[in-house]
């Protein structure tokens, strides 16, 4: 018998659907919208947006269009909840007509290998 002081902390909620959501991995900050939380494998379903990079200066230097590239499948751990201030006018900057699929596949591709590389242990 545990009193409530004792109780086990709880877990990190889940995200929910159409939220968005922020990898960052150094320079680079992966923007996605949940379609779907898979709690039982801590993971999550997102469809990726943009890819932002930043400059020295920490100031978003480049923004990829990812809106054709295909959804991920993903530790949730990976994301945090981006905040509407930083998501919305980097959206904005995206042209109205998406990249064409072959180069937003390279772009994602590109960025899962490399946030990989960096995250393996050496």
């Amino acid at each position: 018998m545990t009193h409530d002081s004792e109780a086990m902390p709880l877990p990190r909620p889940m995200f929910q659907p159409r939220q968005l959501v922020c990898w960052d991995a150094g320079d680079r900050r992966l923007y996605a919208e949940v379609i779907q939380s898979i709690p039982a494998r801590a993971r999550c379903w997102v469809r990726p947006l943009l890819l932002a990079m930043s400059a020295d200066s920490g100031d978003v230097a480049q923004c990829q269009d990812l809106r054709t590239a295909p959804d991920l499948v993903w530790s949730a751990s990976a994301f945090r909840l981006a905040l509407d201030t930083e998501a919305i006018p980097l959206l904005a900057l995206l042209p109205p007509t998406p990249t064409n699929d072959a180069q937003a596949r390279r772009w994602l591709n590109q960025f899962l290998r490399q946030t990989w590389v960096r995250s393996a242990p050496h």
